[in-house]
């Protein structure tokens, strides 16, 4: 047999177990983000919950996932007193709100208070409107994935020297953002602010709040 033939098959044979390899630990680490077995029942709703609000602020963008996060666990000392701040502050994703009332505001809200942990198209996406969820599915896996690490500690969440309150979109400018509370201050991270989809950077402001009377 020439040297040739045997790299040839030992190529073959490397490639054969990888995929066997994936095919074995897939489903388990698909588990793992669909419904991680060592987070318990609130670290559970507080992971799903991040990973909605996050896809909804800034799509599959890392630092707003990492701002929103070190916002939420200023919030309680508990995953249950951070899920319930969050709860209330995004109460459209969060569901406080009817589809209904998710259906009339505009944006992603209709779809991203329903995106799922196995990955499968949330209710409300439609393909006429918002394009194949094929498309979305891999980003929505991978956001979902940063917040249960999040939640776990396995990943750290500290983009902000100065620990910010709130967020709220660049989109909106710094002028709009600061007239909506009188004490209002937004604080300079460790990503630059942007505006527009697929930018790296944050697409909403750390903003800190004099008082809990300015959280509205």
């Amino acid at each position: 047999m020439s040297r040739w033939l045997i790299v040839r098959l030992l190529v073959l044979v490397a490639l054969a177990t990888s995929y066997a390899a994936v095919l074995l630990y897939a489903p388990i680490i698909r588990a793992q983000v669909e419904r991680p077995v060592d987070l318990d029942r609130h670290q559970r709703d507080l992971a799903l919950l991040l990973g909605r609000i996050t896809y909804n602020e800034a799509a599959d963008s890392e630092a707003d996932g990492e701002l929103i996060a070190q916002i939420v666990f200023g919030r309680g000392e508990t995953a249950a007193a951070q899920y319930t701040w969050l709860r209330w502050h995004s109460r459209c994703v969060s569901g406080v709100l009817s589809q209904d009332e998710a259906y009339a505001r505009p944006g992603n809200c209709r779809w991203a208070r329903n995106l799922r942990p196995d990955g499968r198209r949330p209710r409300g996406w439609f393909g006429d409107r918002d394009g194949h969820w094929s498309r979305a599915q891999a980003r929505w896996r991978a956001v979902l994935g940063r917040a249960v690490e999040y939640v776990r500690g396995d990943r750290s969440a500290a983009i902000c020297d100065e620990q910010p309150q709130t967020w709220d979109g660049t989109r909106y400018g710094r002028e709009a953002v600061l007239a909506r509370g009188s004490r209002r201050r937004i604080l300079e991270c460790r990503a630059p602010y942007v505006i527009g989809a697929h930018r790296e950077g944050l697409h909403n402001f750390a903003v800190t709040l004099a008082s809990a009377g300015d959280d509205a």
